[in-house]
């Protein structure tokens, strides 16, 4: 009974990293790009606190799942991002606007500028959605194809994956 609060704690806590394990292990290719050698523990840094924003479970029983269905937890992951050094706001001072029931995402901000240095290549962008089921980890991805473009001004961009399956 003594150590039945820590019991809690280290069930919240597994559950939430083999979530973010699972993550990763999803995007990996795609997370090798971000300069960040923590990204791991970014990932896992914003689920626990998803967890934390289900406050009608009891201690040992919050989820992330039910974490994300509060206006908190909803709020949290919109304002996500893997890369924690340089949101894509600031690379293209444009605001993404996303439509999940067709899996459109649109740039757009009148004339946007794309904010690129030292770089001679052209940059892209995809939109990767994934489907996970927070039970048993299995996820489905899905992807758009990529949108090549170069440090000039862009007036929009429009990216459109499948949805997931599942």
């Amino acid at each position: 009974a003594r150590y039945e609060g820590t019991r809690q704690c280290q069930t919240e806590f597994g559950k939430c990293a083999s979530l973010a394990s699972a993550f990763k292990r999803c995007l990996q290719e795609y997370l090798n790009s971000i300069p960040d050698p923590v990204v791991y523990n970014w990932i896992q840094s914003k689920i626990l606190a998803l967890k934390a924003c289900d406050i009608a479970s009891e201690r040992g029983q919050k989820t992330v799942l039910k974490g994300i269905q509060t206006a908190s937890g909803t709020q949290l992951l919109h304002q996500f991002h893997f890369n924690r050094l340089q949101k894509i706001e600031t690379l293209l001072l444009a605001t993404p606007e996303m439509h999940m029931e067709t899996g459109v995402l649109t740039l757009s901000s009148g004339q946007m500028t794309i904010q690129i240095s030292g770089s001679k290549d052209p940059c892209r962008l995809q939109l990767l959605m994934v489907r996970m089921n927070f039970e048993t980890y299995q996820y489905e991805l899905a992807a758009s194809s990529f949108y090549y473009f170069d440090a000039a001004s862009i007036d929009a961009i429009v990216l459109t994956s499948p949805i997931p399956k599942g």
